[in-house]
């Protein structure tokens, strides 16, 4: 049970019984707490994770006209269920990360790391054709 109170959180490097208490239980000494370093320790691992995380990421700019493909929300899919669909035509690009696509019928708001870019074996042709304007 001890073990339990004992091990230090990587954060803030402190145990639990000396955040609740402010001292140490083995050592009968007060244990003060430097607000401004636990800040700067929890920006350091957020930034560790991001650059984690950003790791193995692809960098793509989207643009208008693009084809992407979008992945299928449905966690419990078939197993031989596509895990994309589309291709899709973008129809623009906002500056928070959010990529609108053109449906056919209707248009959506797709957050960018839900969709990828469309790759073609064949040049020249339209996957998707354009809508008419006139």
């Amino acid at each position: 049970m001890f073990a339990l109170r004992a091990q230090f959180h990587t954060m803030t490097a402190l145990s639990p019984s000396q955040a609740a208490f402010g001292r140490d239980m083995l050592f009968d000494c007060p244990n003060t707490v430097n607000w401004e370093q636990q800040q700067q320790r929890k920006d350091a691992q957020v930034e560790r994770a991001a650059q984690r995380e950003n790791k193995q990421r692809k960098e793509h700019e989207y643009q208008p006209e693009d084809l992407v493909m979008v992945a299928r929300s449905n966690q419990r899919a078939p197993k031989l269920q596509q895990p994309f669909e589309g291709p899709f035509r973008v129809f623009s690009v906002r500056s928070d990360g959010v990529l609108v696509i053109d449906k056919g019928n209707y248009t959506e708001k797709l957050h960018m790391r839900r969709v990828q870019p469309f790759q073609t074996t064949s040049m020249g042709e339209d996957v998707v054709p354009r809508a008419n304007n006139d």
